[in-house]
């Protein structure tokens, strides 16, 4: 029975193996869990290989994880190509292998066999189509060469190359007809690309001047993009040395006020030493206001108002009257109707002050100066132009970069100190305007000047009456300078009021927290170290929302 078995498996599996190689081409055995208990393979010539294992590898696969095992194996002493089934009790437990197998050297041979016969069929096709391929290759090269000539010669500049007819009524014949219309195509157009080339020259030589302006206009306004950046540089140096001054003549304003209420009737002796004393600190503070202007115009100038422009340059040419006639200048005035600006009339008139006084100064002697002014527009917004000219020698090209930069000038020492040209920039850009200039050598300087219109209405400002007011409130006095804080506290003190004085943000929050119900009001500083005038009033405002807080600093 086992010899049928084993026969019908082989003439299924290789039936033509079994014909040609006989009975041991397949093998069958069986496994009694992984011991090999039957089996056609032989250990040696006359006894079979009952009783030997399977490998590890199988029994896991097969034995534990219960998967048909199909691969290549070294069965005893030879290869096979092997399959291992589980086979199961009935009761499902895996109590052994089925093996089926057969040689793989027959395998191999049949395959190495079937290799040779189709490389040497490969072979033989080869060699009887390569004449036939050669041939039909030469038709379809020539041609290619052909046009890869030809386009080697248009590639040089040599556009009237053609490649002429070929043989071919294929498709490169029909590729190398359109190539040749489209090398006609591409000289008709590199024709025409020359003549729109030499109408285009044409109008770049009409623009160059329109761009030769544009580039004049560009350059403008980078120069003063530079000087507003430089400015903006000594603006900041500027109001920090304005600082450092304002808190010495604060106090020495304050302890003038003190010996004034201390004395009382008593101080008529010094009063000419105190008076000078009021008029040099008054000096200092006109000096620092104007730096501070300078520093930063749009935050330290006067109030701002509508002005008309036409009696305030009058005015201007009536105050340098002097130099004019002095100098023997004519002055020639063009005034249309323009609107109000808003602005600080103060800073306009020494603005135009400023450019007369240079004009004239300039010319040094007889001359012409033009002042002109009308409306205008920058934009899309309307404004008012002033421009002023003289007849002087003009400026050379290598300084007008430089007009507008602080402490530059061109005159002496002693006459100029170069921050004229400076401020009035400042000013006129803190007021939303522009200003430039335009000079050549040996042909007189224009300054021009641009002011939007106003379109704000005049709120008018109440006046102060000067009173000193006194009373007997408390006062939470806050400054990190102790001198300062002294003089503030001497001062309020003799006024009548009581005051707690504080060194620093965080002892101002702790005194206020003590004593809130009796404070009336907080006279901050708001320029300290570590925390800043403006956190503390927001954590003053924290703790009572009501409270009256007066901002001081020596930026003002």
């Amino acid at each position: 029975v086992k010899r049928l078995l084993l026969r019908a498996l082989q003439g299924a599996v290789w039936p033509r193996a079994s014909q040609r190689n006989g009975f041991d081409t397949l093998s069958l055995q069986f496994f009694l869990d992984d011991l090999r208990i039957s089996t056609n393979v032989r250990l040696f010539e006359d006894i079979r290989a009952l009783g030997t294992r399977v490998s590890a590898e199988v029994r896991k696969a097969v034995l534990i994880d219960g998967r048909t095992w199909l691969d290549r194996a070294f069965v005893v002493n030879d290869w096979y190509i092997s399959a291992y089934q589980p086979i199961s009790d009935s009761f499902g437990e895996r109590v052994g292998m089925l093996y089926v197998g057969f040689l793989e050297a027959p395998f191999a041979e049949a395959k190495r066999a079937a290799f040779w016969w189709m490389l040497a069929a490969f072979f033989a096709v080869l060699a009887l189509s390569a004449p036939v391929f050669l041939w039909l290759a030469r038709g379809i090269f020539s041609p290619l060469e052909r046009m890869t000539k030809v386009m080697h010669r248009v590639g040089k500049g040599e556009l009237s190359a053609r490649i002429g007819r070929v043989p071919a009524r294929d498709e490169i014949g029909a590729v190398a007809q359109h190539l040749d219309w489209l090398l006609e195509q591409v000289q008709e157009r590199d024709r025409q690309l020359r003549s729109w080339n030499d109408a285009l020259n044409q109008r770049v030589d009409q623009r160059t001047a329109e761009l030769r302006e544009a580039n004049e206009k560009l350059e403008q306004t980078f120069r003063q993009l530079v000087m507003s950046e430089k400015l903006a540089s000594i603006g900041e140096i500027t109001a920090g040395v304005a600082h450092e001054i304002n808190n010495p003549v604060a106090v020495i304003m304050g302890n003038v006020d003190v010996i004034r209420q201390t004395l009382g009737d008593n101080a008529e002796p010094v009063a000419t030493e105190l008076a000078l004393i009021d008029k040099q600190v008054s000096r200092i503070e006109v000096i620092v206001g104007k730096l501070l202007k300078f520093a930063a115009p749009s935050e330290f100038s006067d109030c701002e108002h509508n002005i008309a422009l036409r009696p305030l340059v009058q005015d201007c040419l009536v105050l340098v009257d002097h130099l004019i006639s002095r100098g023997g200048v004519e002055v020639h005035c063009a005034f249309e109707e323009v609107p109000p600006v808003r602005a600080d009339s103060g800073e306009v008139q020494q603005v135009v002050v400023n450019l007369v006084v240079n004009a004239v100064q300039a010319m040094q002697g007889a001359g012409r100066l033009d002042l002109h002014l009308a409306e205008a527009e920058r934009a899309g917004v309307a404004g008012v132009a002033l421009s002023v000219s003289d007849s002087g020698p003009g400026v050379p090209d290598d300084l007008l970069g430089s007009l507008f930069d602080p402490f530059f000038t061109t005159k002496e020492k002693s006459t100029g100190t170069g921050l004229g040209l400076a401020t009035a920039y400042g000013i006129i850009r803190s007021h939303g305007g522009l200003i430039n200039l335009r000079s050549k050598k040996g042909k007189g300087t224009t300054f021009n000047i641009y002011l939007p219109a106003s379109a704000k209405e005049i709120v008018q400002e109440e006046e102060f009456s000067g009173e000193v007011m006194k009373g007997t409130e408390t006062v939470l006095l806050v400054d990190d300078e102790e001198t300062i804080a002294e003089v503030g506290q001497e001062l309020l003190e003799t006024l009548g009021y009581t005051v707690l004085p504080a060194m620093s943000g965080k002892e101002a929050i702790e005194i206020y927290k003590k004593n809130k119900d009796e404070i009336d009001m907080v006279l901050l500083d708001m320029i300290m170290p570590e925390m800043g005038g403006s956190e503390t009033y927001d954590r003053l405002k924290k703790i009572n929302p009501d409270i009256k807080v007066l901002l001081s600093s020596g930026y003002s």
